[in-house]
């Protein structure tokens, strides 16, 4: 018995911290390290009360403090406040029991900034104090874990990672999971005395993220995202991210919804959900979700696009010394077309972007100063800005000086060393517009290389898959030609046109459009090959313009067809030009459904009908094209009750040959009842008249009709309905 005594205490006087056995504290400790987090944790409401009263509640004996949670909550927001909490823990610590627990939930709200330690924290000495207290003289694991992470930023006490790793190693074999997870730290840097070892930091992540650990879970996430270690997976970084979220991480919830923002598959309720976890955690002050949230509405991704509010949110996040929000806020006011358009304040924001590290504002700052666009033109300051930005191995930097020296505006031409920089921006630096200015130099032959299609395809496809939308549009014609790179594919020709179309790569624009025209796209319709070829024909080009003439009537006259039922606030009114007789209201149509209403609200009820698209058709004389559709219309009231009208649109090619111009004309029309006249609706009055011989008669005697907020279609059909003509 005496040696068995004695081994026990010989162990225990060697090893500092022992496991935890009291199943309160062990609760209350996953608990605090969910809820002081950092300011971000959506940690809060019911479920967080519950859980603190079943600590309260425990049986044979509670975990006492745990009762006293409001005493650290934010009643406003329902969440934990650090100073509440420092403030509670400390007098229990440094006064009061000396509790272990307390002294840790002390040394966390009083050295910790954010989930880490940090010399900016109300009193970090004062914090190692306490883990010191907790580790070395109650033997508490946690307590070692965080004093620990002291030792290893070097906060409150010198920096040494040796000590840290002790530390970790004692409270991880006391079964601190927290100190387990810290150990990975260690591996993953190679830091403390250990070999660097993926393998073994992976695994230690993923069993601290089962442990609910959120920083395990966002840093086994950053594994796979980043492919460190490991095979780059964004779906297993994915799975980590939301494991964090799931247990309220307002970081882990901040990664997850960044990569459901950025994934190539855009799902609308993933989109929703990362809209959703942005607006809580921007309504938290995280700056960094603010500025997402505003890509998010700039964009329309998951949400209606709206630009004031997107530039509101840039700009606030820019104000908190975010570089990526200050370029974004710059954008519009350095665009002459826009409403806030105002230089000097747009490139001073550009100027905080770039002096807070964004490189692509240092880049698009030094282009306003090449140029002397806006600002006095230093061309010296602006190859400055673009060497630096790419020392600072930057590739758009890279891809810059590559330009420069490509085009000898700034500098001597120079091929070899824009070849040079190109490169390094592309293989070193993973930059994609470094890869698709080489490529797009191979692709062409120019600028000292010989046309070469192999490097051209590798260097325009490392380009496309990093974003670079340009790049996209040449590496459509790929596999719009085929060959001995790819096979032929003209559906993924089109996608990579249209991603190009969209970078302002006009013949990609243009490419995209022919594929339709000459019917290569199965299904598709004219209207697509339409907004390509328009945007081209805008940037004058001539055989874009050409390409859209055959096309152009049919599709603006689809998009008659297509918006028919588009309004959902038309109203028709009597009108009597040149008297002072009043006008009514004489029907309401709301998308496919026409209400005539009663001269008097005594009369007759109110009479409805809905109306359908039957049938199209095109025809062509001598002197014009004539485009029809045809409509069915019946009565709600009546089943029996059925009538079909006409809806026209001409072209007089000979006297108008240009479709882009002269398409549509004002009026537009359908065959009266007896189909021996037309009405005509005006688009610029929005007015419907009768030809002067027509026998038939609108509503109330009115010569004419105002429809307002109507579609051509709604227009012309609730005219149809507001006439009568003589058998």
């Amino acid at each position: 018995m005496w040696t068995a005594l004695l081994v026990m205490i010989n162990v225990q006087t060697a090893q500092a911290a022992w496991p935890d056995d009291f199943q309160p504290r062990k609760d209350m400790l996953k608990l605090i390290r969910r809820d002081l987090e950092s300011s971000i944790s959506l940690y809060r409401g019911q479920e967080r009360r519950k859980r603190y009263i079943r600590i309260c509640d425990a049986k044979p004996k509670p975990y006492f403090p745990a009762c006293e949670f409001n005493s650290w909550t934010i009643s406003e927001t329902d969440r934990a406040s650090t100073e509440k909490s420092g403030a509670f823990f400390a007098k229990r610590c440094r006064t009061g029991y000396k509790e272990q627990l307390s002294c840790v939930i002390s040394g966390l709200s009083f050295g910790f900034v954010e989930g880490r330690p940090s010399s900016n924290a109300v009193d970090p000495k004062g914090a190692v104090g306490d883990f010191r207290y907790a580790c070395e003289k109650k033997k508490y694991a946690a307590g070692c874990a965080y004093l620990g992470d002291m030792y290893w930023e070097g906060v409150g006490v010198p920096q040494n990672d040796k000590k840290s790793r002790s530390l970790y190693e004692e409270a991880c074999s006391a079964k601190d999971t927290y100190g387990c997870y810290r150990k990975g730290i260690l591996y993953l840097h190679g830091r403390g005395g250990v070999s660097q070892d993926y393998t073994k930091a992976k695994d230690l992540f993923t069993q601290g993220c089962k442990d609910k650990h959120a920083q395990a879970c966002i840093d086994l996430g950053q594994m796979y995202e980043q492919g460190e270690g490991v095979e780059k997976s964004l779906g297993k970084a994915e799975e980590a991210y939301n494991k964090g979220c799931l247990i309220s991480s307002g970081g882990s919830c901040y990664h997850l919804s960044r990569i459901l923002m950025q994934a190539k598959k855009k799902e609308k309720a993933s989109l929703l959900k990362a809209a959703t976890l942005f607006t809580d955690l921007c309504e938290r002050k995280h700056s960094m979700s603010c500025y997402s949230l505003g890509l998010m509405k700039k964009e329309g991704l998951g949400l209606p696009k709206d630009p004031e509010m997107a530039h509101t949110l840039f700009y606030d996040s820019c104000a908190e010394d975010i570089a990526l929000a200050c370029t974004q806020a710059s954008q519009p006011m350095l665009d002459r077309k826009s409403e806030a358009f105002a230089p000097q304040r747009g490139l001073d924001l550009l100027s905080k972007g770039c002096s807070l590290g964004d490189p692509i504002a240092c880049v698009q700052y030094a282009g306003f100063l090449e140029k002397g666009k806006h600002i006095e033109k230093d061309a010296l300051q602006a190859k400055k800005l673009y060497e630096d930005t790419c020392t600072k191995n930057q590739g758009v930097g890279c891809q810059a000086v590559g330009r420069m020296y490509q085009e000898g505006k700034i500098v001597d031409k120079d091929y070899k060393k824009s070849r040079s920089f190109f490169e390094r921006g592309c293989w070193k630096l993973e930059d994609a517009g470094s890869c698709g200015s080489l490529g797009r130099n191979y692709y062409q032959g120019v600028h000292g290389v010989l046309t070469n299609t192999k490097e051209a395809f590798s260097l325009l496809k490392k380009a496309c898959d990093g974003e670079h939308e340009y790049s996209c549009g040449l590496l459509g014609a790929f596999y719009a030609e085929g060959g001995s790179l790819v096979q032929k594919n003209d559906s993924k020709a089109l996608e990579l046109y249209e991603r190009g179309c969209k970078a302002n790569n006009i013949e990609a624009c243009y490419h995209a459009g022919m594929l339709i025209v000459e019917d290569r796209i199965p299904n598709a319709d004219y209207q697509q090959a339409w907004n390509n070829l328009e945007v081209a024909c805008r940037m004058d080009m001539e055989k874009a313009c050409e390409a859209s003439k055959p096309i152009v009537y049919q599709v603006r006259f689809e998009n008659v067809i297509a918006r028919a039922t588009e309004q959902k606030k038309c109203e028709i009114w009597t009108q009597y030009p040149g008297t002072e007789k009043s006008t009514r209201n004489v029907a309401r149509i709301v998308s496919d459904t026409i209400t005539i209403f009663p001269k008097k609200k005594t009369d007759a009820p109110l009479e409805e009908y809905t109306f359908s698209f039957k049938e199209k058709a095109y025809n062509e004389t001598k002197t014009k094209k004539v485009a029809s559709s045809v409509w069915n219309v019946e009565s709600k009231s009546q089943s029996s009750l059925k009538m079909e009208f006409d809806h026209h649109e001409n072209w007089l090619f000979q006297r108008f040959p240009d479709p882009i111009v002269s398409f549509a004309v004002d009026e537009t029309f359908s065959k009266e009842r007896n189909n021996n006249y037309s009405l005509f609706y005006s688009r610029e009055t929005e007015r419907i008249r009768k030809e002067r011989d027509s026998r038939c008669i609108f509503v109330d005697k009115a010569p004419e009709l105002l429809a307002e907020n109507c579609t051509e279609i709604q227009a012309l059909l609730g005219a149809q309905m507001l006439s009568t003509c003589p058998k």
